[in-house]
Order: C-alpha cells, then sequence, then structure tokens
C-alpha cells in the first residue's frame, strides 16, 4: 500500500490528474499480492 500511496502522491501522477481534470473516470483496483 505504501508503494500504491507514493505513486498517487508523485509529481507526476498529480501533474496528470490536474491535466486530466474530469476528463477521465479513475479506478483503483487493490489486489492481494504474494
Amino acid at each position: 500500500m505504501a508503494k500504491v500511496a507514493a505513486c498517487h502522491d508523485s509529481a507526476g501522477y498529480q501533474a496528470a490528474l490536474k491535466a486530466l481534470g474530469n476528463g477521465v473516470t479513475r479506478d483503483l483496483p487493490i489486489v492481494e499480492g504474494a
């Protein structure tokens, strides 16, 4: 989960969110791994 949070909080992801605005629907599936 820490990697997910780090990705979400990254400057690149935040810039992409700002650029896309409400133009897309985002889905965040969480899958348990080994």
